[in-house]
């Protein structure tokens, strides 16, 4: 029950999937703790820079039916020697993009004042505000949230899942293993 696992479930709750959540302690406690995490478009792979922007609408569409913000508005700052083609791949997904002067990065961020190279505004990036995407989630999806630790996820012989706990074995139709950094051991099971 981090980020991704309760996005995940909320996204199936409202295609009708019947979720069931396993988390072992407080939603967000693990490598979703803390205050805030970065939401950027610019990356190395114009794939995944596609899949934000379809994020992004997803973000907001959820703030809309959650009632929070979920992302902050502040758009997300990128420097270096690397802006310049960031800048040219964003702009050609139609991302919005705006180059900045060595002042205007002074003023946003004054521990850069010392920077004078290439530097750019992501218009849309800015903080996935995490506590309120947990607390938002969590509330939305509180009846389908068991605390309980997940031991072990295996495919049976008849098509089902077994998914044993700290205190139960259940029987499903399909599982999606949100982990964190426990995933690749869950997953290792199902090949």
């Amino acid at each position: 029950a981090g980020i991704v696992g309760l996005s995940t479930a909320f996204a199936l709750q409202r295609r009708g999937a019947d979720v069931t959540l396993l988390e072992p302690g407080p939603p967000g406690g693990g490598q979703s703790a803390g205050q805030a995490r970065i939401f950027r478009h610019a990356h190395a792979d114009a794939r995944l820079t596609e899949q934000v922007v379809r994020s992004r609408a997803l973000w907001r569409e959820w703030e809309n039916d959650l009632g929070v913000e979920l992302v902050a508005p502040d758009g997300a700052l990128a420097i270096g020697d690397a802006v310049p083609d960031k800048a040219a791949a964003l702009a050609a997904a139609d991302v919005p993009v705006r180059r900045l002067d060595p002042a205007e990065v002074r003023e946003r961020l004054p521990v850069l004042a010392p920077f004078d190279g290439p530097a750019m505004l992501d218009v849309h990036g800015g903080a996935i505000r995490t506590r309120s995407v947990v607390g938002a989630l969590t509330d939305r999806l509180a009846g389908s949230l068991v605390t309980d630790h997940v031991l072990s996820v295996r495919r049976r012989g008849d098509g089902a899942v077994e998914v044993r706990t700290g205190t139960d074995a259940l029987v499903v139709d399909h599982v999606v293993l949100c982990a964190g950094r426990g995933t690749a051991g869950l997953a290792a099971a199902l090949g």
